[in-house]
């Protein structure tokens, strides 16, 4: 009977000693949504878990009362065997290692393994040893709270998130926690970057917008459409570069106007450092399909819609504008083609290169930079990590580079 008295107190050692990691390490997420189904086990584990002291003096008070008995059965149970005196500090040493093993580390590192299954299960069972030491869990608190009040501290209070950058890394944490893809950790940054955003960092440079002249016909205009996937086209004066508005190709379909004047809609001007947030509040607010950017010295720099800037946050977005061709493209797993229009950091990640950033967002604005002109095709660069050629190229801009990662780097 002493035998199975000591076992038992072994068993719930590691009971309250896994439960209290267990608790702590399960899914929180899963808690909660099992909890609106009603499930008693998430029941008992949510309510636990939101008296953390209580549940801390439970398995306190259940782990030092069973651990207290299985001592004093062991040396009862020296005492009733002829053995010497001193066997009763041998047996006690002998206890604590076994306790150590098989009611710590051991019950810890299964309840916090199976956290999300065992644990939860059988929450119920610690809610009941809750409810059986809760007079002794209220006095041992109120002693605490004394205590800590005579020497002027007071208990632990967790503090409400003060800042967005709180907020960030609290939601970081937990999804590395939860083993959130990717890609959805860059969703969440974008979220919280999107404020501090500016619309030159989302808008499509001039450059890559296709413009129409004001004396070209509808049916140039809906063939360049259909050709390019663009819906909006910037519209410039006859025999000029200047800006007058812009077209919505949708218009066509109900439109009854014969010219592409007729369907004209002004042009609106924003600083390209105008922030995001803003510009889409003053784009909803006026119903401004697109908008023109300008730079500090008053010229148009981009175009941007409220699609570039939901395609900021959540990613490209496909149908309605598909890129024609791919922007970086693997030929093999060293050697690319890649647009010269494809950003920087489009190209670090689908190419690992370690490209140098600077003042130009472009692979062809990169090769530019390092060679102070616009290259001519056949021009090859060697870079850190990589070789650059160009392929195609235009009076104003590299239009297509292959690029040959070496081997060593990858």
């Amino acid at each position: 009977m002493i035998l199975l008295g000591i076992l038992l107190c072994l068993v719930f050692s590691g009971f309250f000693s896994g439960m209290e990691t267990g608790l702590v390490a399960a899914n929180q997420l899963e808690i909660y949504a099992k909890r609106e189904k009603k499930l008693l086990y998430a029941r008992a584990a949510h309510f636990l878990l939101h008296k953390p002291d209580r549940l801390l003096a439970t398995t306190l008070i259940g782990n030092n009362l069973v651990n207290v008995t299985a001592t004093v059965l062991v040396i009862h149970l020296i005492r009733l065997s002829p053995l010497p005196s001193y066997a009763e500090w041998i047996g006690v040493l002998l206890l604590t290692l076994v306790v150590l093993v098989f009611g710590e580390i051991v019950p810890k590192s299964f309840f916090r393994n199976y956290a999300d299954s065992v644990t939860l299960r059988i929450a119920p069972v610690l809610f009941v040893f809750y409810l059986l030491f809760l007079p002794v869990s209220l006095l041992l608190n109120s002693l605490i709270n004394a205590v800590l009040f005579v020497f002027g501290k007071k208990r632990h209070v967790k503090k409400p998130l003060r800042s967005r950058e709180d907020l960030r890394l609290l939601l970081k944490l937990r999804s590395r926690e939860l083993s959130l893809p990717v890609q959805d950790q860059k969703l969440i940054d974008d979220l919280f970057n999107f404020p501090d955003t500016k619309a030159r960092e989302v808008m499509v440079p001039l450059g890559r917008t296709p413009v129409v002249a004001l004396n070209a016909s509808l049916k140039e205009v809906i063939g360049t459409a259909m050709q390019t996937g663009v819906r909006f086209f910037p519209v410039r004066a006859r025999g000029s570069d200047d800006i007058m508005g812009y077209v919505d190709v949708e218009d066509f379909l109900c439109g009854k106007a014969r010219s592409l004047k007729g369907y004209l809609k002004q042009a609106v001007f924003f600083p390209e450092t105008k922030r995001i947030p803003s510009l889409l509040l003053s784009m909803n607010k006026k119903n401004h399909d697109l908008v023109f950017l300008c730079d500090e010295y008053g010229l148009i720099s981009g175009v941007i819609t409220a699609k570039e800037i939901i395609a900021d946050i959540v990613g490209h977005i496909p149908g309605e504008e598909e890129d024609i061709e791919e922007a970086v493209r693997a030929v093999s797993p060293n050697r690319f083609i890649v647009s010269g229009l494809a950003s920087i950091d489009d190209c670090i990640q689908k190419t690992g290169i370690p490209l140098e950033k600077g003042g130009y967002d472009t692979i062809g604005g990169f090769l530019c930079e390092k060679l102070g002109e616009i290259p001519k095709i056949g021009t090859i660069y060697s870079g850190k990590g990589a070789l650059f050629r160009v392929l195609e190229r235009d009076q104003r801009q590299v239009k297509k580079v292959e690029i040959q990662r070496h081997e060593t780097d990858e």
